[in-house]
């Protein structure tokens, strides 16, 4: 149950990026083979230890994940690595030379924390309650390590069919995240990925602690609501710390591309029930990012802006949306760290080419959200 909620957890914590079946399943093989899967305080590490985080790289374009089976078939590939994060942290530890203490997921997502905690378990890694981010981001220049000056190379990419890539040097942060992107496309739409090596000192000082334990009690809300019945949206919206249900109504249309590698567009929203007669849009970027009704802002990241299902608050993946889906948007606030400059340069509106300043969701809305 636990497990379960986990990965609910940081589904619901995603932002609408990610999907999190395959490392659901993974986490539960892991947990069946007799591995005991939890996570630690960073303080239970020695200042200089080695510290790398886990992560797959790529799009959350829904071609790419309809298109994998047909383009394996066309190249003659077979799926010959089980568990590419394995893998790639390996690679990684050969290419510094030494043995790392501890493997974090970089982000809390609805599949790179799971399949992150499921590497390092298995390899008997320390686990740290801990992310790069803070959130789910779609690029490294997104994370709080990357405004601590820790994204830097090497970086080890392992992909399903047994390719290895290692970047040794990259000119700069955004250059690093353009190679991964492209070797995530050759292969396929994701590669599984190791680096931004520091130590646990560095991670001690920048990086976001108890985000692994915040996620289980979020997966945790989400049961309780859901044992509860009657309304879970506003069930759940009650058991999650400052949340708001900032709309619902009916997907009408997405609009989106992959040109950069990334699934970048904008989700139109038609209001029912207390919304109707209102329109909602969501700009997203693999996470939804920000939102609007009638053409004025009401969230934006760093704020969380995550759609549920609207009977059973079932977590949505922007994925796997359909046109004519009943959901509900949740504005979840952001992690404390998040509201430094840097953490709103990083992931806040400007980052998208929005000329809007950054504010929390609860600031817009005020008590003026509802008709």
């Amino acid at each position: 149950m636990d497990v379960e909620d986990f990965v609910a957890g940081t589904n619901l914590l995603s932002g609408a990026g990610g999907a999190p079946n395959e490392a659901l399943e993974h986490l539960g093989e892991t947990l069946a083979e007799g591995y005991e899967i939890g996570w630690h305080d960073l303080d239970v590490l020695d200042d200089d230890d080695l510290v790398v985080a886990a992560w797959y790289s790529g799009s959350v374009d829904p071609d790419v994940w309809r298109e994998r089976d047909r383009r394996e078939a066309e190249f003659g590939l077979e799926r010959r690595v089980r568990r590419p994060l394995v893998a790639a942290i390996e690679q990684l530890e050969d290419r510094l030379g030494r043995r790392a203490a501890a493997v974090m997921p970089i982000e809390i997502g609805a599949s790179n924390t799971a399949a992150a905690l499921d590497a390092g378990t298995r390899l008997g890694r320390i686990v740290p309650d801990v992310d790069c981010a803070g959130r789910a981001i779609p690029a490294f220049d997104c994370t709080l390590a990357a405004v601590a000056g820790l994204v830097r190379p090497p970086l080890a990419l392992v992909d399903y069919y047994g390719d290895v890539v290692e970047v040794v040097e990259a000119a700069n942060v955004g250059r690093l995240e353009a190679i991964a992107k492209m070797v995530a496309a050759a292969t396929l739409g994701r590669v599984g990925s190791a680096g931004l090596a520091m130590s646990a000192s560095e991670a001690k000082r920048h990086l976001p602690r108890g985000t692994l334990s915040a996620s289980l009690a979020a997966g945790r809300a989400l049961r309780a609501a859901r044992a509860e019945g009657g309304d879970v949206v506003a069930g759940l919206v009650a058991r999650l710390d400052g949340a708001m249900a900032l709309f619902g109504g009916e997907l009408v249309r997405t609009e989106w591309d992959n040109a950069t590698g990334y699934m970048v567009g904008h989700h139109h929203i038609r209001g029912t029930g207390d919304w109707a007669g209102k329109a909602m849009r969501i700009f997203f970027q693999n996470e939804n990012h920000l939102a609007w009704i009638d053409g004025r802002p009401v969230a934006m990241s760093p704020d969380l802006i995550e759609m549920v299902d609207a009977r059973s608050a079932e977590p949505l993946v922007n994925t796997f949306l359909d046109v004519g889906q009943e959901l509900a948007v949740l504005g979840i606030p952001r992690r404390p760290e998040l509201a430094s400059p840097g953490g709103i340069a990083a992931i806040g509106p400007a980052r998208w080419g929005f000329d809007l300043p950054y504010a929390p969701f609860q600031d817009l809305c005020g008590d003026s959200l509802r008709p």
